[in-house]
C-alpha cells in the first residue's frame, strides 16, 4: 500500500512539473506572437 502511494505520488509530481512546462511554454510562445502581432498592426 505504501509503495503504490509513493508511485502514485512520485508519478502525479512528474506530471505537474512537464504540466507545468507545458503550460509556461505556451504562454511564452502566446507572447513572442502578440507582440509580432502589436508590430504587425503597428
Amino acid at each position: 500500500m505504501g509503495l503504490m502511494l509513493h508511485l502514485f505520488c512520485s508519478g502525479f509530481h512528474h506530471f505537474l512539473k512537464s504540466f507545468e512546462a507545458i503550460t509556461s511554454g505556451f504562454s511564452t510562445g502566446d507572447l513572442v506572437d502578440y507582440r509580432r502581432f502589436i508590430n504587425l498592426g503597428n
